[in-house]
């Protein structure tokens, strides 16, 4: 996930287990983890990739959400 150089936005429609195992890897955490995380279906996960480092914006998150956090980026 680290080592996309030049891509700026990555949509993936998935598994819950792949949004699961995206963010222990994001997060550094130990493999053991992955069942600590439970991603609703038709949700959202936004993670976010800067100065090498992820960051989990939102997990489960319905799309009317994210729709309205893009909206306000766009107006500023």
């Amino acid at each position: 996930m680290d080592e996309q150089p030049g891509i700026r936005h990555t949509i993936a429609v998935t598994h819950p287990a792949v949004i699961r195992a995206a963010i222990v890897y994001a997060l550094r955490l130990p493999s053991q983890n992955f069942w600590r995380f439970d991603v609703a279906p038709v949700t959202v996960t936004d993670l976010r990739f800067s100065r090498d480092v992820w960051t989990v914006r939102c997990s489960g998150c319905s799309l009317l959400t994210i729709k309205h956090e893009v909206e306000e980026e766009a107006d500023t």
